[in-house]
């Protein structure tokens, strides 16, 4: 799971609001989103890279729209070693408590043939509360998918993890729609998950979500991170990842997405 410490690598910070006025899929997409990125003129072009023993490289002969995707690829693995590969985009400016991040994904050959052991996932999508120094983690095996709260201590310290699971398969097989939602209001805060037409996670309550004050701000990642704690070997897997909105509001809204 990420262990994201605030801005990515090089400290870059997205601007909270542009939408790629292009002729490709955000074009087709109108400018009523928060955030739209279609991979028309590079990648990670709006997102900033955040790689520690990955890489982020386009995909010009896979993708969901072309003429590109972004390839999120990490190497083989040996036990007790990790790697990440993701791309970010900064919320700091944008108003609200209610986020939606939706997204396409694809993935083949990212698990061991005998599965991943002592639990151990792969990291696809996070929020990233560094105001309040909390996360949310969507992560994958062969069999589940898990939304994963991560708290920590000020300085990133004394984390504590509690996920919630379902069964799954398959789902990373073919290009899908991924869209996370979260409602991060003062009282009651929660979580859904839907891929494709399938929700996985339908309102689920943040058990560890600080309580009274709101979920702000965050700092949005989009790629893939293995971290092989069981495995004798991870294999090299490559994720790749296309056509992402995001919306934020400050009440929620049908359909934003």
């Amino acid at each position: 799971m990420p262990v994201l410490d605030g801005a990515p690598a090089d400290g870059s910070r997205g601007d909270g609001g542009l939408v790629d006025a292009g002729a490709g899929w955000c074009a087709s997409h109108g400018t009523g989103h928060t955030f739209c990125e279609d991979f028309l003129t590079g990648v990670p072009d709006q997102l900033v890279e955040y790689a520690v023993n990955g890489a982020i490289a386009a995909n010009t002969s896979d993708y969901e729209s072309p003429p590109q995707s972004m390839a999120a690829s990490v190497p083989m693995l040996a036990k007790g070693a990790s790697a990440i590969a993701f791309a970010s985009h900064d919320l700091s400016k944008a108003t609200g408590t209610q986020f939606a991040v939706s997204a396409y994904f694809r993935g083949a050959s990212c698990f061991p043939a005998n599965g991943p052991q002592s639990g151990n996932t792969a990291s696809v999508l996070a929020f990233n509360f560094t105001d309040s120094n909390y996360q949310i983690v969507v992560a994958v095996s062969p069999t589940s998918v898990e939304l994963i709260e991560i708290t920590a201590d000020a300085d990133g310290g004394n984390q504590k993890l509690q996920p919630q699971s379902v069964q799954s398969t398959g789902l990373l097989d073919t290009w899908q729609d991924w869209t996370l939602s979260v409602d991060g209001s003062a009282l009651l805060k929660t979580a859904t998950l839907t891929v494709g037409n399938e929700t996985l996670f339908d309102k689920v309550n943040l058990k560890n979500a600080p309580p009274i004050v709101a979920l702000q701000h965050p700092l949005v990642y989009l790629g893939l991170e293995v971290k092989n704690g069981g495995n004798d070997v991870w294999p090299a897997c490559t994720i790749d990842v296309d056509d992402i909105l995001i919306d934020v509001h400050a009440v929620a809204v049908a359909g934003a997405n």
